[in-house]
């Protein structure tokens, strides 16, 4: 972990000289938010984003330089810093707990699910997506529980590794801390992976940028402009059925293409 610290200190990240050694495994991800829901004073994709009270983020730059060693071993000491991370502590309510789906085998996934954040009851059981909208989920994707949960076949990297907290009308958008620090290192220790799967706005901001549509019911229509490398959908939440059934063309067209690409890339 000696060489990570270094390269942590090398990049000038402050945030993240509070990290503390932590040998348990890493948590696997969580579900999230409902992707409709917005917040003017944080974003995942914001470059200065504030807490629901005003405060500013840490000053972030850039994920950890990659170590020397062999890349089993940066991927395993680059999940060690996301385990003791503590970036934006002060800004959770509840003690950091980084839940991603990733481990060593995960160098030969194919899939890679960027999604939102965890909520409160993945906060605690560290269990991605085990609820209806994870039901959902699978049954887009066209795959099996134990398929979607062998991180060797898929990874689950969400925009906000801890639980962000609450608001009034559900859960706060993830924090903007993770992408920045974590995403590039980590993804570029994933060299298997063939697809990007953009769970709902935030990671579809983040990732696509500019190319993003006016809306995201757009975005999504368009989703074949953005393969092979993205496939952007709406989140599986049973709260968005309103909206499945007002866009009739996801079930018709986006799905079946889904689960197709799915099934020939495993």
């Amino acid at each position: 972990m000696g060489d990570t610290l270094e390269a942590l200190a090398a990049a000038d990240l402050d945030v993240l000289s509070k990290i503390e050694k932590n040998h348990h495994p890493v948590s696997a991800a969580a579900t999230d938010e409902d992707p409709h829901a917005s917040n003017s004073n944080t974003t995942a994709s914001s470059n200065n984003a504030t807490d629901v009270g005003g405060a500013r983020t840490p000053d972030l730059r850039r994920s950890p330089a990659p170590s020397s060693s062999s890349p089993y071993h940066q991927l395993e000491e680059l999940l060690e810093a996301i385990r003791g991370c503590t970036a934006c502590v002060e800004f959770l309510p509840k003690p950091p707990k980084p839940v991603i789906q990733v481990d060593l085998a995960s160098r030969n996934a194919r899939i890679a699910i960027l999604s939102q954040a965890p909520g409160a009851v993945a906060h605690g059981s560290g269990l991605p997506f085990d609820d209806a909208s994870g039901e959902r989920l699978r049954a887009w994707l066209g795959v099996s529980r134990q398929t979607f949960y062998d991180p060797a076949l898929f990874v689950i990297i969400p925009m906000g590794f801890c639980f962000p907290g609450k608001s009034s009308s559900g859960d706060l958008p993830p924090r903007a801390e993770c992408a920045k620090l974590w995403h590039d290192s980590l993804l570029h220790s994933l060299p298997n992976v063939q697809l990007k799967l953009l769970i709902g706005q935030y990671s579809q901001k983040h990732y696509l940028g500019s190319k993003c549509k006016k809306n995201l019911t757009d975005t999504v229509r368009a989703y074949n402009e953005y393969l092979p490398e993205y496939f952007p959908i709406v989140h599986p939440s049973p709260r968005n059925v309103h909206w499945e059934q007002k866009n009739p063309w996801f079930a018709a067209e986006v799905i079946p293409h889904l689960q197709s690409l799915v099934y020939s890339i495993l």
